[in-house]
């Protein structure tokens, strides 16, 4: 479980990668991760991110991923931009219970 401090730090770098669009690194499980942080809320009642994810340490290709927040750590902000939505597709996949933040 997050620690408060921890929870408020990693809300305000979310919403700043998503409205600034800069990549993301952070660890998932066991292992690191880059990816496009592309929503941001709650879903069933849980913090979560939509992110499109580039790659990370096992092979495999790119693709939406769906995080929780409490598995994540280490989130760092990379200065790498990203060109922002990949269309609207990717809108109408969750119905989120509250977005805080959504990519343009």
């Amino acid at each position: 479980m997050l620690q408060r401090a921890e929870s408020d730090s990693l809300d305000r770098q979310l919403k700043l990668a998503i409205t600034k669009r800069h990549l993301i690194q952070f660890k998932y499980g066991s292992t690191i991760r880059i990816a496009e942080p592309h929503d941001y809320g709650l879903l069933q009642g849980a913090p979560r991110l939509l992110a499109y994810q580039l790659r990370d340490e096992r092979p495999g290709p790119p693709g939406w991923r769906l995080l929780d927040l409490a598995k994540m750590e280490g989130l760092v902000m990379l200065p790498r931009t990203f060109q922002g939505s990949r269309g609207a597709m990717h809108r109408n996949h969750y119905g989120w219970d509250e977005l805080f933040a959504r990519v343009d």
